[in-house]
């Protein structure tokens, strides 16, 4: 009952969409996939963990030490977008469907308001090329072909209006996002590419 379901490092994810499906086979692999919510002990057991982490000093950390009680979690929602800090070849992008936390090796992208149809638009956008290259106009260059991606970076980046997108188009790409969550073979960023190509207009023309 303590226990949060997270994702803690961002090769676990090797899928473009987090489902439940992707969290069970993270346990039966058996990869580290729960954080210990303290405010929500019942049992000895987990008292007796709280005792056993202010011996060997976890209590003492930065973070803790700034937090009442020391062993509360983070208070903000999952996201439904992930991003990467770091990257090499283009930030890694999720769909977070499963609404499962993650820890720092991931940005969250929250949208306002939005449906579920709008979010999934939002992620095969990010997917594509094109905004790729606008993201990496912001991006932050740490040693030989490490990028690092701050939030502000993501937030300021340029992007393309998805409201300018047609009907027509938002159902040609959803169907496009259901064979990418059926892990369906094809190359999905290229059709994608190609639609949302079409609303780009290149100054001078």
């Amino acid at each position: 009952k303590a226990l949060v379901p997270c994702i803690a490092k961002s090769r676990h994810v090797t899928d473009a969409v987090i489902t439940k499906r992707t969290f069970q086979d993270l346990c039966k692999q058996g990869k580290k996939v729960y954080l210990f919510d303290g405010e929500k002990a019942s049992s000895p057991a987990d008292f007796a963990y709280i005792r056993y982490g202010e011996e060997i000093g976890v209590h003492k950390g930065y973070l803790n030490r700034h937090r009442t009680p020391w062993y509360r979690l983070e208070r903000k929602e999952a996201a439904p977008i992930l991003m990467t800090v770091f990257c090499r070849e283009g930030v890694k992008v999720v769909r977070n469907e499963m609404g499962i936390k993650t820890l720092t090796t991931f940005h969250g992208l929250y949208l306002h308001n939005a449906s579920e149809e709008f979010a999934n638009l939002v992620f095969c956008y990010f997917l594509t090329p094109l905004a790729q290259e606008l993201l990496h106009r912001s991006r932050r260059e740490y040693g030989i072909g490490l990028d690092k991606f701050e939030p502000g970076d993501i937030k300021n980046a340029m992007m393309l209006d998805l409201r300018i997108i047609s009907e027509e188009d938002k159902k040609r790409i959803a169907e496009i996002y259901r064979k990418i969550r059926q892990k369906q073979g094809g190359n999905f960023v290229a059709e994608i590419e190609t639609i949302f190509r079409k609303y780009v207009i290149i100054e001078g023309k």
